[in-house]
């Protein structure tokens, strides 16, 4: 278990009313917006989850193609389900896997120009919608860093 995620927290006492705000706004706030993110990855043909696995294999900034294990890292799920995921974005053309020549136990990650596509079509949706509530968001955010 992580150090830390289920210590004490470390907040004054008692909470104050505005506390149970800030929280309930910020958690309102990235709930509608991956409200939104959902809706548009499905309305685009694929889960969110999808989405997030080409995201993150689009995002990778390595010397080499991202590979299942750092996509089950990113994704925090365990490789085999990672596999099954990968194979689902594959089956549906989105995704290519291949073993690596440097290690062939490795196997490598690139999106297909199709998933490219729906990636930056999907990514330009979101940000748009996250920097359309950005200022509210960073103003929550701002609060709660005031402990």
């Amino acid at each position: 278990m992580d150090e830390g995620v289920h210590n004490e927290p470390d907040v004054p006492e008692p909470l104050a009313l505005a506390d149970y705000r800030r929280l309930a706004d910020f958690r309102f706030h990235v709930r509608r917006f991956f409200e939104f993110a959902d809706a548009s990855t499905e309305e685009a043909g694929v889960a969110p989850t999808q989405f997030q696995a080409m995201l993150a294999i689009r995002a990778h900034d390595g010397d080499a193609p991202m590979t299942i294990t750092q996509l089950a890292e990113r994704l925090l799920t365990k490789v085999n389900s990672t596999v099954e995921l990968v194979q689902r974005l594959q089956n549906a053309g989105l995704v290519d896997r291949s073993r690596s020549d440097a290690d062939r136990r490795r196997i490598e990650l690139q999106l297909t120009a199709k998933g490219v596509d729906l990636v930056e079509r999907l990514t330009a949706l979101q940000l748009r919608e996250h920097r359309r509530n950005l200022p509210e968001l960073e103003r929550i955010v701002a609060e709660l860093g005031k402990y």
